[in-house]
């Protein structure tokens, strides 16, 4: 479950790189909800499975460093794709931007691409991990 949540993110992410400006809303209203749908089929089977491998009197310790990294997962992957995102839009117009350029829409269409193309690494870097630990922990049980 958890890498079909992954993979749905990632799917998503990447195929942000496709919208636009002119984008309709109905697509954009899509790729939000399979963000929401990925992230669902990823975070719950995950944190099952931490909070099902710690010891029955640790179980608030481990919720508690469960919530700690996921809050600074998505502290962190928020900074750094906004980062990512203002540094292409600043790059795109050749100065530093720090608002949205009304002006210049497509220069923040170009940070989106680049931004949701970042997260989408990530998230694949994210399947590779989980993929290895599913691996491994079936090789155990077959050993």
């Amino acid at each position: 479950m958890t890498l079909f949540g992954l993979t749905v993110l990632a799917v998503v992410m990447f195929s942000w790189f496709f919208a636009g400006a002119n984008t309709p809303m109905l697509v954009v209203g899509l790729l939000l909800a399979g963000s929401g749908f990925g992230m669902a089929f990823f975070q719950s089977p995950n944190n099952a499975l931490i909070m099902s491998n710690a010891p029955q009197d640790k179980l608030g310790v481990a919720g508690s460093l469960n919530a700690l990294a996921r809050n600074l997962g998505m502290i962190t992957g928020t900074t750094l794709v906004t980062s990512v995102l203002y540094a292409v839009m600043s790059a795109q117009l050749g100065t530093s931007v720090t608002t949205y350029p009304a002006k210049h829409p497509e220069a923040f269409v170009a940070g989106m691409h680049v931004a949701f193309a970042v997260a989408g690494i990530l998230l694949v870097i994210a399947f590779i991990m989980t993929y290895y630990r599913v691996w491994m922990r079936r090789r155990e049980k077959r050993a």
